[in-house]
C-alpha cells in the first residue's frame, strides 16, 4: 500500500473516531454505541480492537465495556468473497500470495 493511500486510511479513521470521542469526553450516554458503530465501518482490525476493549471495562468503563460487547458475536457474517476482498485491499496481495490455505 502506497503512503499516500496509507495517510488517506487514517485520515478516515480518525473523522470516524472523532466523534465518539467527543460523546465519550462529555460523557454522553451514546458514546459507546457510536464508537461501536465507527469501529464497525472501519472493518475487521478495528473490530478486533472493540472487542479486547470490550474485556476491559477497567479501561474504558462499564458502559462502554457493555456497549462494544455487540461486536463479540452480534456482528452479521460475511462472504468469502468479502473477505478475499478486503484481504486484498488491506495488503495488496491476493489471499493465496499470503496464506497457504485459506477458507472453511
Amino acid at each position: 500500500m502506497s503512503a499516500s493511500a496509507s495517510l488517506l486510511r487514517l485520515l478516515h479513521a480518525a473523522r470516524l473516531l472523532a466523534g465518539p470521542a467527543r460523546a465519550f469526553r462529555a460523557k454522553k450516554p451514546d458514546a459507546g454505541a457510536r464508537l461501536s458503530g465507527a469501529l464497525e465501518r472501519l472493518g475487521p482490525a478495528y473490530i478486533k480492537l472493540g472487542q479486547m476493549l470490550a474485556t476491559r471495562p477497567d479501561i474504558v468503563g462499564v458502559e462502554m465495556a457493555r456497549a462494544l460487547e455487540h461486536l463479540q458475536d452480534r456482528l452479521p457474517p460475511f462472504s468469502e468473497k468479502q473477505a478475499r476482498a478486503e484481504i486484498i485491499r488491506a495488503f495488496g496481495k491476493p489471499v493465496e500470495a499470503l496464506f497457504s490455505s485459506f477458507g472453511a
